[in-house]
């Protein structure tokens, strides 16, 4: 499996990689930045991942990212539970979910229906992104400074 970049994601992602001074480098900045939305507001898109809606990007975090795989990958199990209502108290569940989306052997460390819902989260916070910023955004100041005020609003 792979990270997967959907037509939401490429959509948002243009608006920050062009122009005069991009603030995006590389796909998966885009990738990341929309899956932590998608995490964090426990938005997913709910139609598959796949390759009539999405383009393969990359089969392991990028070098700038290897580094923060246990954050992602802690947050994509965390975003599991609390959207699954699984109670942290329910060790044999947790482990479950743990082992269902988590490979310790894999690049990414992460198992098929882990990349799936990643890829999930990511595009569902790429159409929360797309409907928050109509507008490119005109500065990365501007763009965080929004996107905070935004997640705060959703968790009030």
């Amino acid at each position: 499996m792979s990270f997967r970049l959907s037509k939401q994601e490429e959509n948002f992602g243009k608006q920050l990689r062009d122009g005069n001074k991009p603030f995006f480098k590389m796909d998966f900045d885009t990738y990341y930045i929309c899956a932590m939305v998608g995490l964090v507001t426990g938005t997913k898109e709910t139609e598959k991942i796949d390759s009539k809606n999405s383009r393969e990007l990359l089969r392991n975090y990028p070098i700038d990212y290897r580094d923060d795989f246990r954050i992602i990958n802690g947050l994509l199990v965390s975003s599991h539970l609390k959207d699954n209502g699984i109670n942290l108290e329910n060790r044999a569940q947790v482990r479950k979910v743990i082992n269902d989306l988590i490979d310790p052997n894999d690049a990414a460390h992460l198992r098929d229906k882990g990349y799936e819902e990643l890829n999930q989260y990511s595009a569902g916070g790429a159409d929360i992104l797309n409907r928050w910023f109509a507008q490119s955004p005109r500065s990365p100041l501007f763009f965080a400074t929004a996107l905070i005020n935004e997640i705060r609003k959703q968790n009030e």
